[in-house]
């Protein structure tokens, strides 16, 4: 029998996730120093979204998006209009893409699809890109 969660229940249950992720020591070690994205690479790139709230390596990233992630939970039963929803740029899956070349080179496999995953590039924008040129 599959018991569905209600909403009220989310935020609790991630929050326990969220802490058990956040403060793993092996996964801390293992992400420690993949990755790093700096205020002035964030600037030289253009960046925006997650990657330019969470400099760092990531393990920043990580811990961000489960920051970020518990907040958004809480607000699911807020039925009070937006106050300002932030845009995501056309250009920033782009120009995040274009950072991988800068950051990929020499990585181990394993520790570039971390890389790659906590940069989250919107390859479609790209892929749209390419197709108005």
């Amino acid at each position: 029998r599959v018991i569905q969660a209600s909403t009220r229940d989310r935020p609790t249950r991630f929050a326990g996730l969220a802490r058990r992720v956040g403060r793993s020591r092996v996964l801390a070690w293992m992400t420690r120093g993949l990755g790093v994205v700096d205020e002035e690479t964030i600037a030289r790139h253009g960046l925006t979204g997650p990657v330019a709230r969470h400099p760092g390596d990531v393990t920043a990233r990580l811990r961000g998006w489960l920051r970020e992630t518990e907040m958004s939970l809480a607000l699911l039963d807020d039925a009070s209009p937006l106050r300002e929803a932030g845009a995501v740029g056309r250009a920033s899956g782009a120009r995040t893409a274009d950072l991988l070349s800068a950051l990929l080179p020499g990585t181990e496999l394993a520790a570039a699809r971390l890389v790659v995953a906590s940069l989250d590039p919107d390859l479609d924008q790209r892929a749209v890109e390419a197709a108005d040129a």
